[in-house]
């Protein structure tokens, strides 16, 4: 509350473009305008790892609801899945029309939602790395966000004129 930072991560190997706690507070992933991520004990400020594969800058990071995996999207128009306790990718989404704008697993971390400033959300299904449905906007819309609510059971997304759309059940 005082203003004051309690601690730094030094010695970054480049440009920071992408943060995220993840593995339930424990560590801090960090993506980088150098196609790396780093993943860091968040207390001790320890390196545990560098993750590689993006082919671009690393534009966004979405820990899965079990914490346990974390989806990438980078300029190289892909979205990667990594496992945080092993290390490793685990999984490769795309190629998208653009990069993601936003990513956002559902509850149960059997998919993951994509937007990429087009009118579409794309879901991907995380067991077979494919296209699942797609929900659709009128030609010239341009969605920019994502978010679950309700009981996880509703989707908003943002567009880029301020309008919100939402898809659910009915009331």
């Amino acid at each position: 509350l005082s203003g004051e930072a309690r601690r730094e991560l030094v010695r970054q190997p480049s440009g920071v473009t992408a943060l995220a706690w993840t593995g339930g507070g424990e560590w801090i992933l960090t993506g980088h305008s150098s196609r790396v991520l780093r993943l860091s004990a968040a207390h001790r400020s320890r390196l545990l790892a560098t993750l590689r594969g993006p082919e671009g800058l690393v534009s966004l990071l979405v820990p899965s609801p079990d914490g346990r995996h974390v989806a990438v999207a980078s300029h190289d128009r892909t979205v990667r899945l990594y496992d945080l306790a092993t290390r490793e990718q685990t999984g490769r989404l795309g190629p998208l029309r653009r990069p993601a704008a936003a990513l956002c697993f559902l509850a149960d971390g059997s998919y993951l939602a994509s937007v990429c400033q087009d009118n579409a959300v794309q879901m991907w299904d995380l067991a077979t790395h494919t296209p699942g449905a797609t929900l659709w906007g009128p030609a010239d819309e341009s969605f920019v966000g994502l978010a679950l609510f309700g009981e996880s059971n509703h989707l908003a997304v943002a567009l880029a004129d301020g309008r919100i759309r939402i898809w659910g059940p009915g009331d």
